[in-house]
């Protein structure tokens, strides 16, 4: 069964999603309420943790396959655990709620008391990012 997964981070990227993914999805920009996204110590990517009166803005891919969702888990790894939440689409022909699931980071004493900034990821850091992690195009 096809689900939607919100992402903020590096997944936010074609760069990247794209790398990951057999099929091609649409995307939605999305708010997730009620969560922070920190960077992690020591790495480019960052983490979202539940955090009372914050939101995070990132988008969901619609529908995705669950062969791309296996490929997503090996990807983000044991760091994280995938969860169901409700986030809102900033779309306006898209407006309401949307169910999906989100990775959210396990251990919080490695992440900084810091807002990871996309912008800054896609100037600085994307490149060496997709050739750390990335599998070869």
């Amino acid at each position: 069964m096809a689900i939607n997964v919100f992402v903020y981070g590096s997944l936010m990227f074609p760069r990247v999603w794209d790398a990951l993914v057999s099929a091609r999805y649409q995307s939605v920009p999305s708010r997730l309420r009620d969560f922070r996204r920190h960077g992690v110590q020591g790495e480019s990517y960052p983490a979202i943790v539940a955090t009372p009166g914050a939101e995070v803005r990132g988008l969901v891919w619609l529908h995705v396959e669950p062969q791309d969702l296996d490929r997503l888990d090996r990807f983000e790894g044991d760091d994280y655990r995938r969860i169901a939440v409700s986030v809102e689409s900033l779309d306006p022909a898209r407006a309401g709620t949307l169910t999906a699931t989100a990775y959210v980071w396990k251990d919080p004493s490695r992440l900084l008391d810091v807002d990871w900034d996309p912008a800054h990821f896609e100037r600085t850091d994307l490149e060496r990012f997709a050739r750390r992690f990335l599998p070869p195009s």
